[in-house]
């Protein structure tokens, strides 16, 4: 299973995900991402990303502090539409 972040700290990556049950395809409810950056303790932070949808072996995650309305506003501000 694929799992697509979007917007946020980790926006396009993709990470591959095995669940526990080889036939479970359900993707896990929230996943938290390293940002990739530290702390001044030396602490690596992360973003809580929640699952928006999924469909088959693909599942898209949000930033857990925006809502679906707010990136769907922020993502056609930097896609143009045809």
């Amino acid at each position: 299973m694929k799992l697509i972040y979007i917007l946020g700290a980790a926006d396009g990556k993709v990470e591959e995900f095995k669940p526990a049950l080889s036939g479970a395809f359900i993707p896990p409810d929230s996943r938290m991402v390293c940002m990739g950056e530290t702390n001044e303790a030396g602490d690596r932070l992360f973003v809580r990303y929640i699952v928006m949808y999924w469909e088959g072996n693909e599942a898209y995650y949000l930033p857990a502090n925006k809502s679906k309305t707010e990136a769907i506003i922020e993502l056609s501000k930097r896609t143009p539409l045809r």
